[in-house]
């Protein structure tokens, strides 16, 4: 995809394999759903108004240049997934309004841990 990406109401968007979207474009999701995140995709910015990210799933390394807003809709979860590549998203701004963000926990003995990475000198 080329462009901006708009889930709305009744709409789900599922990514099906890697870097689908050009890293130029960002996903704004009003009401509609994100199903299992679970490919690598840089983006330029992710906002959620309401709806959102399934709660399953989101094992995927997610890079997303500019802003990560959250103003409402369903908590982010970011889970692990026991593997020696966990899940992270690295954002490069956040602005949480009105939703929240889950990181899942443990991967596995020795593998290491899921993550989220604000750029230096962000906080949320």
């Amino acid at each position: 995809m080329s462009g901006n990406l708009f889930v709305n109401t009744g709409g789900t968007l599922t990514l099906a394999s890697h870097e689908q979207i050009a890293d130029s474009a960002g996903i704004t999701v009003d009401g509609g759903t994100v199903s299992a995140w679970s490919t690598d995709e840089t983006i330029a910015f992710y906002t959620q108004n309401s709806g959102g990210l399934t709660a399953g799933g989101n094992t995927g390394h997610v890079v997303i240049s500019g802003a990560l807003t959250l103003s409402g809709g369903n908590t982010l979860v970011i889970n692990s997934n026991i593997s020696p590549t966990p899940a992270s998203w690295i954002v490069g701004s956040a602005a949480l309004t009105g939703a929240d963000i889950l990181v899942g926990g443990g991967n596995g003995a020795s593998n290491p841990t899921t993550k989220l990475r604000l750029a230096p000198g962000v906080s949320a």
